[in-house]
């Protein structure tokens, strides 16, 4: 398997995995999280290996075509991206202006990156 392609796979589905139907998503987790081959979950299912590909490949195509038309996997990556700038810039500001002009920032900055599933900086640390 592909690392990049499994790691892109694993982004769309953690947004849009509840959008497919119960069989698609235990399929998906079956060969992506668990790493069963398409033999072993054509057992479980008592279908064949092509019948668990073409589940696969339907699963990925409905994946990616969420992401055309909502992009909140990209829109997710651009958040964080502009965060980290933020902190960069604000740490910057910080040591040019001191660590208590800026500290009202950090709770907000803290509140961002939970919100976007990233863990926030320790509690009471400096930018």
């Amino acid at each position: 398997m592909d690392v990049a392609k499994t790691v892109h796979m694993n982004e769309l589905f953690d947004f849009y995995g509840q959008l497919l139907t119960e069989r698609q998503r235990t399929v998906f987790r079956r060969y992506y999280h668990e790493d069963l081959s398409l033999a072993e979950i054509g057992e479980e299912f008592e279908i064949s290996r092509q019948a668990v590909h073409d589940v696969l490949r339907r699963c990925e195509q409905t994946l990616q075509n969420f992401e055309n038309k909502l992009g909140l996997v990209a829109r997710h990556r651009r958040q964080q991206q502009l965060l980290a700038r933020l902190e960069a810039e604000l740490a910057r500001l910080a040591a040019a202006v001191g660590h208590e002009a800026v500290s009202p920032l950090v709770e907000p900055l803290n509140a961002w990156r939970r919100e976007l599933g990233m863990d926030p900086a320790e509690p009471g640390s400096e930018v």
